[in-house]
């Protein structure tokens, strides 16, 4: 059983702010949404499709999710979460689409919620194409394993990371983590070590470059060295 409490009649009259009464320990801020049909006592969760919004702070930080229930109309559900975020002071960076019973297990967790459903889940929307999703920082190991200098950062810049077997390793993005310790996550570009990017092609890419490298020229750089794999 969940409390319902209506948001804003006039402008949203069937959007419903939701506290599940949960006893759960979150490691991270979720605002629940309902879209509640009149007839409707009490929501129905298990047959419902979940809509994840990342919320940002002006600057760039990431703040929160927004999670709207209530709907299967993909196009309707980025309108609410639209219009609703933006009456907020964080606006809304992506929005992902999964099942609630899918969501329900993982919600619980930053690091699990990310997982299954961001980075797993289907993205439905997004801000604009230089938007980035945002990795907990509790998964990424900081260290930075070639060093080199980089071009100054703003909250919106992306690290590049390094998956490899169960550790993601930072390439470039010491100036973006720097500019707070407070950070929840980072906005992020990924390269997995089994695509072929090796340390020994990293480091290469990285000496023909001029230093300071911005972010984005030490990505296409890397993209660029690759093989193209013939069709």
């Amino acid at each position: 059983i969940c409390r319902l409490e209506r948001i804003d009649a006039r402008t949203f009259p069937s959007l419903y702010r939701a506290d599940l009464h949960n006893e759960i320990d979150q490691n991270i801020k979720i605002d629940w949404l309902y879209l509640k049909a009149e007839n409707e006592a009490q929501p129905i969760w298990e047959s419902a499709q979940v809509f994840v919004a990342e919320q940002l702070y002006a600057q760039g930080q990431f703040s929160h999710y927004v999670v709207l229930v209530g709907t299967h109309n993909v196009e309707y559900a980025i309108t609410i979460l639209q219009a609703y975020t933006d009456q907020r002071h964080t606006r809304t960076s992506s929005i992902h689409q999964t099942s609630w019973s899918h969501f329900k297990q993982h919600y619980h967790q930053h690091e699990s919620l990310f997982n299954e459903c961001i980075m797993n889940g289907t993205l439905v929307w997004q801000r604009d194409q230089r938007v980035y999703p945002y990795i907990p920082a509790s998964f990424i190991n900081t260290q930075k394993f070639i060093p080199f200098e980089e071009t100054s950062a703003t909250f919106f810049t992306p690290v590049i990371l390094l998956r490899e077997r169960q550790k993601i390793r930072v390439i470039h993005g010491l100036e973006r983590v720097k500019l707070s310790s407070e950070d929840q996550a980072y906005p992020y570009l990924l390269l997995d070590r089994s695509d072929g990017y090796t340390w020994q092609l990293i480091r290469q890419v990285i000496s023909r470059l001029p230093q300071p490298i911005s972010v984005h020229d030490l990505y296409q750089a890397l993209e660029n060295s690759m093989p193209v794999e013939s069709s």
